[in-house]
């Protein structure tokens, strides 16, 4: 288990009275695309998950991967009402069958800490929010550093990640090719390194990466959870 593991498993809870294999939902929360960091995307680039089919329905950048141009405008207008019914909405990595997750060890925050309700009511609330805030804060910290490692410039980094934003959707920008993997082994090669790099920081690596507020933040979110009983 790499340090970024045993941080989410420091701060995990156990969510008793939600049981997702359960869920009354249809599609439960899984109709939404989420951004997956780099690394993330590491943990599973080696897998059949990983195929020619995925590129077609996901851009492959260099921060990691995000749906495409053609769900997130269909995402914008259906998302609202469609959430939980429209099967035209499902993330890629939803297993009809079994109504699991193809990536659940390298699920990304927004899937990692969103509950419908919680076992400890406003305090499991306030906790999740929490989480979930230092949750992005430590993987947008591990996606960077390895990105700096591999000699992309601060202003780099900003500028591909504008093309996360919502705007870039109605947007006519060209964007720079170079923020694209757009040949699948070399994506691999690429998402397999950042997983390697992320796997080597050890505990005061990530700490220093967390900075002040991501220190700061670690401890409160221990301490609500020491409070959730």
């Amino acid at each position: 288990m790499n340090y970024y593991q045993h941080l989410l498993t420091q701060i995990s809870v156990r969510e008793s009275a939600v049981d997702c294999s359960r869920c009354s939902v249809d599609l439960k929360c899984c109709t939404y695309r989420p951004f997956i960091a780099n690394f993330l995307v590491g943990g599973f680039a080696n897998s059949e998950t990983f195929t020619d089919e995925l590129m077609q329905e996901w851009d492959f950048l260099i921060l990691g991967l995000t749906p495409n141009i053609r769900y997130r405008k269909y995402f914008a207008k259906k998302g609202k009402w469609g959430f939980g019914t429209d099967a035209t909405l499902l993330c890629t990595f939803f297993q009809k069958q079994t109504g699991q997750c193809k990536i659940w060890e390298s699920r990304p925050t927004v899937c990692r800490t969103f509950f419908c309700k919680s076992s400890y009511a406003e305090a499991g609330a306030s906790y999740w929010n929490k989480s979930e805030e230092w949750t992005w804060l430590l993987e947008w910290a591990l996606l960077e550093d390895f990105l700096h490692h591999q000699g992309w410039t601060l202003e780099e980094v900003a500028r591909a990640k504008e093309y996360l934003q919502d705007n870039a959707v109605t947007q006519n920008t060209i964007w720079p090719e170079e923020f694209f993997l757009k040949d699948r082994e070399k994506a691999r090669t690429f998402y397999g390194e950042a997983k390697q790099y992320v796997d080597g920081l050890d505990e005061s690596a990530v700490m220093e990466l967390l900075g002040v507020k991501g220190r700061q933040l670690h401890q409160e979110l221990l301490a609500e959870k020491a409070k959730l009983r």
